[in-house]
């Protein structure tokens, strides 16, 4: 395991650019993704390396639990 380095946290930045790693995934499984992140949110005080592989996580099994397709909304507020 590597050291936790918690900093200010764009959360719609880790967001953003996990979208864009997973892009090609969701084309291929006919997954139609559509994102509301509200700019006014703060930053938070986080280990932004944790949080992307969280929220990578996340998505990983919401792609498992749609082998079908369908819809997958992202919202920060």
């Amino acid at each position: 395991r590597r050291p936790i380095s918690p900093e200010p946290t764009d959360i719609n930045a880790i967001v953003k650019e996990l979208l864009q790693l997973v892009a090609p995934l969701f084309e291929m499984r006919n997954i139609h993704v559509s994102q509301n992140l509200d700019e006014r949110v703060p930053r938070v005080f986080a280990d932004r390396e944790s949080l992307h592989q969280v929220f990578l996580n996340l998505v990983n099994n919401s792609l498992d639990a749609m082998p079908e397709g369908g819809k997958m909304e992202f919202f920060t507020r």
